[in-house]
């Protein structure tokens, strides 16, 4: 196993643990993928974030920024937690990336906080 594949077993097995996800933005940005790793620091940021906090707007926008930039197959081995969050996207001005997962006919939607919603 790679040290990239145990980092990304580490986030998969505790989604909700950011540490493990600053680790390895941390390990990418050291390898020269500042977006990957930039992505993943404002992954855990937002996660925490409340969506009336002034800087919230510039926090979600670079999410989706960096989001749009990496492939989708490094965003669904990042688990359900990034998978979930990045399959459909909605609002002024923020764009659309088709379905990547789907959970029992359930679709989910990024909003400021994760949603599901029965389709």
């Amino acid at each position: 196993m790679t040290d990239e594949e145990a980092l990304l077993r580490a986030i998969r097995l505790a989604p909700a643990d950011d540490a493990s996800r600053l680790v390895y933005a941390d390990w990418l940005e050291e390898r020269g993928e500042g977006g990957r790793a930039e992505f993943l620091r404002a992954d855990a940021h937002l996660q925490h974030a409340d969506a009336s906090d002034p800087g919230y707007p510039a926090a979600l926008a670079g999410w989706l920024r960096c989001r749009d930039a990496a492939p989708a197959d490094w965003l669904d081995s990042l688990g359900p937690r990034v998978a979930g969050r990045t399959s459909r996207c909605s609002g002024p001005g923020l764009s659309q990336r088709p379905p990547t997962n789907t959970n029992g006919g359930q679709s989910w939607l990024i909003r400021p906080t994760l949603i599901v919603v029965n389709s």
